[in-house]
């Protein structure tokens, strides 16, 4: 962190560390880049035993933009 040169694959992320990840989720997100949208653009991970929060994360914008057809009601 003192001299902000990436490091290449890093084998963990400690306290307060600053890094780039990918998640993988068992069902799409609806989410917004955090430069157009700051509340649906972030995000916080917590605990849920604890409820202790263990990360915090800014969304890049989505690289594919897909508009769901719904066909139970009309906009």
């Amino acid at each position: 962190m003192t001299t902000l040169e990436p490091e290449p694959n890093p084998p963990e992320l400690a306290l307060n560390d600053i890094g780039e990840v990918r998640f993988n989720t068992s069902a799409p997100l609806v989410f917004d880049g955090y430069a157009a949208n700051r509340l649906t653009g972030s995000f916080i991970l917590i605990e849920p035993g604890t409820n202790a929060t263990v990360g915090a994360g800014m969304l890049l914008p989505p690289l594919e933009v897909v508009k769901p057809e719904y066909s139970d009601f009309a906009i």
